[in-house]
């Protein structure tokens, strides 16, 4: 009995020496959070809208990303990258850096119908994810005024 005792907590030292220190690789400092909505076209656009939307990109409440109030559908192979707290990247398909929530940006495309949005990302918007909303076309990031004199 004294060995199987000695072995067990031979087992627990070894677990808590190797397994605890990954479960606590997450734990420090704030995580990013997990409400975050990032809609994108399903393949690459056909026709192109050519209105311009400038202003600052934001994360709202609710986990969209909106420029204007309008919520931005990306193009196809754009992706949301965390780079820490509250520094969020929008990353076009070739892998640069486009945009980032809380700077200025100029978004090409146009401003459409949920039921247009819900055909161009592929499947039916989340409960409660209200326009208006912008199909993007090209993504602009160099700084714009606010007054959107330049």
């Amino acid at each position: 009995m004294k060995k199987r005792r000695i072995y067990l907590l031979g087992v627990g030292v070894l677990i808590g020496i190797f397994l605890v220190p990954l479960a606590l690789a997450g734990c420090g400092g704030e995580e990013p959070p997990t409400n975050v909505v990032f809609l994108v076209q399903a393949e690459p656009a056909e026709i192109v809208l050519l209105a311009s939307l400038p202003g600052e990109l934001v994360l709202d409440e609710d986990g969209y990303l909106r420029v204007n109030d309008n919520i931005i559908l990306w193009p196809w192979g754009y992706s949301l990258d965390n780079r820490g707290p509250d520094l969020w990247v929008v990353i076009d398909d070739e892998g640069r850096e486009v945009a980032r929530v809380g700077e200025w940006v100029r978004i090409g495309g146009g401003q459409i119908a949920a039921s247009f949005a819900e055909e161009k990302i592929g499947y039916s918007l989340p409960e409660g994810c209200t326009g208006p909303f912008w199909l993007a076309g090209e993504v602009i990031s160099e700084p714009v005024h606010p007054d959107y004199s330049r």
